[in-house]
Formats: C-alpha cells, sequence, structure tokens
C-alpha cells in the first residue's frame, strides 16, 4: 500500500528486520511535517480513498 496506493511511508529496517526510535521519528517527521511534500501527497491521497 505504500508504494502503489501512495497511503503511507515505509519505516526503514535493520538487516535483522527491527527498526530503531531514529527511523521512526524520520518516519512520522515525513508524514506529519508542514513543508514535507510526502506527508501532502498521502494526505491528498487519503482524502480521495475516504470519498472512494
Amino acid at each position: 500500500m505504500t508504494v502503489d496506493l501512495e497511503v503511507g511511508v515505509e519505516v526503514k529496517k535493520s538487516e535483522d528486520g527491527l527498526f530503531t526510535r531514529e527511523t521512526m521519528r524520520e518516519a512520522m517527521t515525513a508524514l506529519m511535517g508542514n513543508d514535507s511534500e510526502v506527508g501532502h501527497v498521502v494526505r491528498f491521497n487519503h482524502g480521495k480513498w475516504r470519498e472512494f
């Protein structure tokens, strides 16, 4: 869903499949930042799917 529908972002994981506090913060900042283009795209796509 992250790639095809662009309704989220993927949290970067380490080789063992775990994510860190820092990578989670980066993903949240990408989504919720006021100047984040990724956040604007995701919010726009959420709106499209909500109307659908």
